[in-house]
């Protein structure tokens, strides 16, 4: 049974976390495992975690304040991921790679510790300029340039821009799959 959240047209928050709940339903098997990088206080984690046996949240600077008993939480950085090659079925990285120094290289970690699928979701937001320097963020992405750094490792299996509309942040979701080849 999947988690109910709330939405309020007013928090661009909600939509996302709303759509990122229906693809990871989509995506995550019961018995499976799965890392959220950037997973701030540790509430996505935890609510991921109804959906799978085992739930790793990392994250580079917020020690997790939610905790489930299938949670673990690290405090590390994303271009250095401390696990072993292919240790979990499926990578999310969510409202991440803007605030990421190489997104290019938190991508290869990924890649690295997946075995199966990732889903990577940053906000989009035509004039971001102003805003990038007022949320810590160091990039701005379009639909073409998050497709483009996700396909470097993985196949591409959806990609959406989510359009808030209510004057909070656009974002783009891609779902990439890890080849036949690769996972093996």
């Amino acid at each position: 049974m999947q988690p109910e959240l709330k939405f309020d047209p007013d928090d661009h928050h909600r939509l996302r976390y709303a759509f990122m709940l229906w693809i990871m339903g989509r995506t995550v098997k019961r018995d499976e495992s799965l890392l959220d990088l950037g997973c701030a206080d540790g509430g996505r984690t935890v609510i991921y975690a109804t959906l799978c046996e085992n739930a790793v949240g990392i994250d580079t600077s917020e020690t997790p304040k939610i905790k489930a008993l299938n949670t673990q939480y690290i405090r590390c950085d994303w271009d250095h991921l401390p696990f072993k090659e292919k240790c979990f079925d499926v990578v999310t990285w969510d409202n991440g790679p803007e605030h990421s120094r190489d997104p290019s290289k938190t991508i290869e970690e990924i890649f690295r510790v997946c075995r199966r699928e990732t889903i990577i979701c940053a906000p989009h937001e035509p004039d971001l300029a102003v805003k990038l320097q007022q949320h810590g963020h160091l990039h701005e992405f379009t639909h073409l340039s998050l497709e483009k750094i996700v396909a470097e490792r993985f196949f591409i299996l959806e990609s959406y821009l989510l359009k808030h509309g209510y004057g909070g942040y656009n974002y783009i979701v891609v779902r990439g799959l890890k080849h036949k080849s690769q996972s093996a």
